[in-house]
């Protein structure tokens, strides 16, 4: 899926890895990103929808350290899917 927003082009998730807390999350993580078909940004859980947690600690895939990490901002919510490669299916996990 792609959004206009004021000219410029934005790259949305085409699905949502939802899991329960303690479900798995942090090792299906890791395991889908070794399929190049599929993208995940580097920050897991970047939390934009969720309104009543403004701040989480998030594991960072790519560094393996615990981030405090809360995405406000639309325009930074979806450049984390700029990066995907065409073709590939962008995911976001949520809790």
């Amino acid at each position: 899926m792609h959004l206009e927003l004021k000219n410029s082009l934005f790259k949305a998730p085409d699905f949502f890895g939802i899991m329960t807390p303690r479900g798995g999350k942090t090792i299906i993580y890791p395991i889908l990103s070794l399929f190049p078909q599929i993208f995940i940004p580097k920050i897991k859980e970047p939390l934009y929808f969720c309104v009543a947690e403004k701040a989480k600690l998030v594991l960072s895939v790519e560094s393996a350290e615990i981030v405090s990490y809360f995405v406000q901002d639309v325009k930074d919510y979806f450049s984390l899917f700029q990066d995907a490669p065409e073709g590939s299916l962008r995911e976001e996990a949520l809790t």
